[in-house]
């Protein structure tokens, strides 16, 4: 299941790559940047939001020529050549669990996550960043294959001296019922500016 599901994720990845997406990809990563903020050239974060760009281009935005997303062109380009084991992975692509997630538990390779947002615990979830332990807050993209979860590669870390202020902003967005990936957005926004504040006041980039 691992190695179909690499393989998958790496052939989305590619297929965006072609010629006739690059013009929207340019128009959506300043999209992007105007809801997230742009990291500053050199700046650590730098890598981590191009993938986590990658990944909001293939997974949430549609692409103005088809008003489907990557995923969904992808998949009917490839509808007569895919199995159904195939066709099986690509639709849990589409389920993909988006949130900021609370490390409960490593375990090796795997790691036990809180959703911050529903409260949901996913166990055992593979794939999952090396540099994540216990105690750990991040946003992170869960994809399910073959009763398991699998994460994708965008991270977005929060301190945790912020828990608490994010866990008030989670919560007052559930009550007005803000769409979760817009939450994501004002959260990621934070965390840019938490990156580029001095040390001693990143956490304040969070709000009071």
């Amino acid at each position: 299941m691992s190695e179909l599901f690499e393989r998958l994720f790496r052939e989305v990845h590619g297929f965006v790559d072609a010629e006739e997406f690059k013009a929207e990809l340019k128009a959506a990563k300043e999209e992007f940047w105007k809801k997230t903020g742009k990291p500053l050239p050199g700046e650590p974060i730098e890598e981590l939001r191009l993938v986590s760009f990658i990944e909001w281009f293939i997974f949430d935005r549609f692409l103005t020529e088809f008003k489907r997303t990557p995923l969904e062109e992808f998949m009917r380009r490839r509808a007569d050549e895919l199995s159904p084991e195939e066709i099986e992975i690509l639709r849990g692509f589409s389920a993909n669990v988006h949130a900021v997630f609370l490390v409960l538990k490593r375990d090796g390779r795997t790691v036990d996550l809180k959703d911050l947002y529903t409260g949901r615990k996913f166990r055992g979830v593979q794939r999952a960043p090396i540099s994540l332990g216990k105690g750990d807050m991040a946003e992170l993209r869960l994809i399910p294959a073959g009763g398991e979860f699998f994460s994708a590669d965008a991270l977005c870390f929060h301190p945790f001296s912020a828990k608490k202020r994010i866990e008030r902003i989670l919560k007052e967005a559930g009550k007005k019922g803000e769409p979760p990936d817009d939450v994501l957005e004002r959260l990621m926004a934070m965390n840019t500016r938490s990156e580029h504040s001095p040390k001693t006041a990143k956490v304040n980039a969070y709000g009071p």
